[in-house]
């Protein structure tokens, strides 16, 4: 016996009705053909999660798709554009998930009528824009992008008062950034967000081989006792746990987390200072947090922020956020962030399921109104056996370890040059308004290469630097040599290694492909 509203029939036509207004929604404001294959692109993962769920064909589901008058007439402007869909579809690793429905897609839009509507054939990414100006840069340029969800209206009571309703704002930012050591701190930290949970020395020694010794840095580091939260641990747990699941629906290497510290505080710092962003409130950006307060390999930074009001549209109420809120919305932003990320360019998603990242630092605060998660991806890919340091005095920069992956070895060392620039506008809602940030960034432009002492090599349009120590034996390296900064500007060394993970990221098949970064070290002027 069963109900006619629990039918397969019912349950793929609610489904189908439910993304059908969204897409539609989603899709109006589209102006090139590259922006409609970015949403066909969240269209179908949906539609594949459905299918696999449920037992459904998704070439069958995504036709019925096509078939709504609302979709065929938000889907007029790309008649005639069939050929430059095709081409971007084959040739752009971004839009691969579309190509098992590409014959779907190319039939439908030859039988649409022609449109008048002229449109660009592809937009031009802002990881494009900024490989113009520096083709070396290793960081992915990504922007981010702000979804609204409304919560549904409350019953009106029989004396008349008004309905009342919550509406919440979610911003997205995700970038990728990286790390390690720094000796100059031009501002003392504020003693509130100074809420590291471990040791570092402790941390890195247990991932690190039972007999290896790490030496401590000569650096001052900020320490404190660690969390005895259960609640947040608790949340970032679930966290890890709805991000491994999404992990292993591609066949991705499962996470494990690493209890830095560092993403809890710059999630701290953005809600304690009230402000969202990668940069803090005077430009610096977070690879110089994660030197700073002891991180030893690479880092890619992503963070996102609810701002919630309670009341009227106008209200001036900021929202209670419980602790299931904050469990709620934190899974919300892992899963956003990897299906409902196009007007990111899928910056996020690429961070979150890149193969080359094996370790995770997660850091949640939230107070009245406003929550910020913080999802540092880590590349732990060396085991120190003298830990990355710079002595200020002389200008010497010096690490040796070993690597972890398999038969690989470094392959280069770069320095980025990174100018501060506190950009502060505001962003969130009617109650809860909040300092707005660089929504993106990046290491900066190259301005150096180092090289072994008796190379003839020397680094095209940038200065060559020649190492004082450079010695290198399969995965074992030793690396020495000196580097003043010229400017107050932030400068980040990068050791870069040959990639043989043998993973391929499901959606930027060249993402890393050949090498990854497996340390950044931020180091600062003196201030005179």
């Amino acid at each position: 016996m069963s109900c006619s509203g629990d039918s397969p029939h019912d349950l793929d036509k609610l489904f189908l009705d439910h993304i059908m207004y969204r897409f539609v929604s989603d899709t109006k404001l589209v102006r090139s053909v590259d922006g409609f294959l970015v949403k066909l692109n969240s269209l179908v993962f949906e539609i594949e999660d459905f299918a696999k769920t449920f037992g459904y064909n998704p070439e069958e589901l995504f036709r019925k798709v096509l078939t709504y008058p609302e979709v065929i007439e938000v889907l007029k402007p790309l008649a005639g554009y069939a050929l430059d869909v095709e081409r971007i579809i084959t040739s752009d690793p971004r839009h691969k998930s579309l190509r098992p429905y590409l014959n779907v897609l190319t039939t439908f839009l030859r039988e649409l009528p022609p449109s008048t509507k002229y449109l660009i054939p592809i937009r031009q990414s802002h990881n494009e824009l900024e490989a113009a100006k520096v083709k070396s840069e290793p960081v992915q340029y990504i922007p981010v992008y702000i979804s609204e969800h409304t919560g549904g209206k409350e019953k009106e009571r029989k004396d008349g008062k008004t309905k009342k309703r919550v509406i919440a704002v979610t911003a997205f930012v995700i970038c990728l950034l990286i790390t390690l050591e720094i000796v100059l701190d031009p501002q003392p930290i504020s003693t509130t967000l100074a809420r590291l949970y471990e040791s570092l020395n402790t941390i890195y020694h247990k991932i690190s081989s039972p007999t290896q010794t790490v030496s401590t840095s000569t650096t001052t580091k900020i320490t404190s006792t660690p969390t005895t939260n259960l609640t947040v641990d608790n949340i970032k747990r679930a966290a890890l746990n709805e991000l491994n699941t999404i992990r292993r629906r591609y066949d991705l290497p499962s996470l494990q987390l690493l209890n830095l510290g560092i993403a809890q505080f710059r999630a701290d710092d953005m809600v304690y200072n009230n402000y969202f962003g990668h940069c803090d409130l005077r430009g610096m950006i977070p690879n110089y947090w994660y030197t700073r307060l002891g991180g030893q390999h690479y880092v890619e930074e992503n963070v996102g922020l609810t701002t919630l009001c309670r009341g009227y549209v106008s209200a001036t109420n900021p929202a209670d956020i419980s602790v299931q809120d904050a469990l709620n919305y934190s899974i919300d932003h892992v899963n956003n962030m990897v299906y409902n990320d196009a007007a990111s360019n899928w910056g996020h998603r690429d961070s979150l399921l890149d193969p080359t990242n094996n370790y995770v630092d997660v850091g949640v605060t939230w107070k009245k109104g406003m929550l910020i998660l913080t999802i540092h991806m880590l590349k732990v890919w060396v085991n120190w056996t003298v830990p990355p340091t710079y002595n200020e005095n002389t200008g010497t920069f010096k690490a040796c370890g070993y690597l972890t992956l398999n038969n690989s070895q470094i392959e280069s060392v770069i320095v980025y040059r990174y100018e501060p620039k506190p950009e502060v506008g505001t962003v969130g809602n009617s109650c809860v308004v909040v300092k707005d940030t660089c929504r993106s960034y990046s290491l900066g432009t190259p301005v150096a290469g180092v090289v072994p002492p008796n190379s003839n090599m020397f680094y095209l349009g940038i200065k060559t630097i020649k190492a004082t120590w450079w010695e290198i034996k399969g995965n074992m390296f030793c690396i020495e040599f000196n580097w003043i900064p010229s400017t107050n500007d932030l400068h980040s060394i990068v050791i870069f290694a040959k990639n043989t993970i043998g993973v391929k990221h499901p959606f930027d098949i060249d993402r890393y492909k050949d090498v990854i970064p497996v340390l950044s070290y931020s180091i600062i002027k003196s201030q005179s």
